[in-house]
């Protein structure tokens, strides 16, 4: 930009300048006599040149002095900033050493376990877990916090840098946090009016700087985790590209975005139980009816049933309900959604004794269905069965229609 201004300015001036020494050289022509007119003409020519070519050599030092001058200034700042970056990010560094890996894993396994009934809640509840262990993980993300603070208050400065953008450092201080620690610092700097609202320039940072991209939503290795899917609903800047979040099953996640939009409480069982309610059939081998309103989940299996109660909590309301499975007789269910947000249903029998009209699900120590949603009118169901005898998992897919919507 300095350069093409000089250009401007200094090749009209220089042209002027030599339009009028030559005008001025020629109005002495005729005056001349003709032994000394070629003497007097060079003599002038030669002052003429010598006077313009020394201002514009002159015009042409300043400037390159100039560029020099303020080329060591912007060097010198970014060989400062550098200097200031480095040192903090290797306090940092020796601050997470410090950190017990036990007390990370302590702390999201509290978190893992909350299920409130609204956004807030779950976020409030999950970031008072990260209170209560301040003293040994606090230091670590009040560092975290002044490094991104001078990153940000310098953007100005670092724009300058030759070469250098200002993610070049936001992207290196996202890269020294493992995943525990980013999962626990995507709670952490949850804020809202009513709670740590000191917390909101960390919260801007955190989100301007994209630190949840790498992020993945399950604390251990097949639950999602309801406190971490919160924050991605509660604010859903500062994920970028995360590539956890683009394989999630978008029907779902639509699905959850849509009851909490309609006022529904947080739930994801309950949200996606009200999405596919009713009847679904398959072929002979299977048949699924989900009724809201009777609190039953039942698959017809095999030609034998699955019977399954949907337990809640505050019943007495529409709009606030939590959804657990539970089945009268001694089997073990267990429910959740794994990592690309489809729905698992395990139904295991410890003692090996399902006690079905039907042999071949005696034979079976665990059935595991899994659904998979695209739309409203279908269903993806697969089941993969776990004989007694057999140390080998039977997978079935099953695509299923719906018949009535309840």
């Amino acid at each position: 930009m300095k350069i093409k201004l000089f250009i401007i300015l200094f090749v009209p001036l220089f042209s002027l300048i030599t339009i009028l020494g030559l005008i001025d050289w020629i109005s002495y022509y005729p005056k001349l006599n003709k032994e000394y007119q070629t003497i007097v003409n060079y003599g002038y020519l030669g002052s003429f040149l010598s006077g313009t070519l020394g201002i514009a050599f002159t015009a042409s030092t300043l400037v390159f002095l100039a560029k020099t001058l303020n080329f060591e200034r912007r060097k010198s700042d970014q060989d400062n900033f550098d200097s200031r970056f480095f040192l903090m990010l290797g306090t940092l560094e020796n601050i997470k050493y410090k950190i017990d890996e036990h007390v990370k894993n302590e702390i999201l396994k509290e978190i893992n376990q909350i299920s409130e009934f609204t956004i807030e809640e779950t976020l409030v509840k999950s970031k008072r877990i990260i209170h209560k262990n301040n003293s040994q993980i606090g230091h670590y993300f009040r560092m975290l916090y002044q490094i991104l603070k001078m990153i940000d208050q310098n953007k100005e400065k670092i724009s300058e840098f030759r070469n250098v953008e200002i993610t070049y450092y936001t992207n290196i201080l996202r890269s020294t946090l493992d995943f525990k620690l980013t999962q626990i610092l995507a709670i952490n700097t949850y804020c809202s009016k009513k709670f740590d609202s000191d917390y909101k320039d960390y919260m801007e940072y955190t989100r301007k700087y994209n630190f949840f991209e790498h992020m993945p939503f399950c604390i251990d290795s097949k639950h999602i985790s309801e406190s971490l899917l919160a924050v991605y609903l509660n604010c859903p800047e500062g994920f970028g590209e995360n590539s956890f979040l683009k394989k999630m099953n978008r029907y779902i996640l639509n699905s959850i975005k849509s009851t909490i939009k309609c006022g529904y409480n947080y739930d994801l069982t309950s949200s996606y139980l009200k999405r596919i309610s009713g009847k679904w059939s398959c072929d002979k081998d299977m048949n699924f009816d989900i009724n809201l309103k009777d609190r039953k989940l039942i698959i017809e299996f095999l030609r034998d049933k699955i019977s399954i109660e949907l337990l809640t909590i505050l019943p007495d309301s529409e709009k606030i309900v939590k959804c657990s499975l539970f089945n009268a007789n001694p089997y073990s269910i267990n429910s959740y959604f794994d990592e690309n947000l489809n729905f698992l249903i395990e139904y295991e029998d410890n003692e090996y004794d399902f006690r079905c009209a039907n042999a071949d699900i005696n034979s079976m120590k665990k059935i595991e269905f899994v659904f998979i949603s695209s739309n409203s009118k279908s269903l993806d169901i697969k089941v993969n069965c776990e004989h007694i005898f057999q140390d080998y998992p039977i997978y079935l897919d099953k695509s299923m229609s719906r018949l009535t919507s309840i």
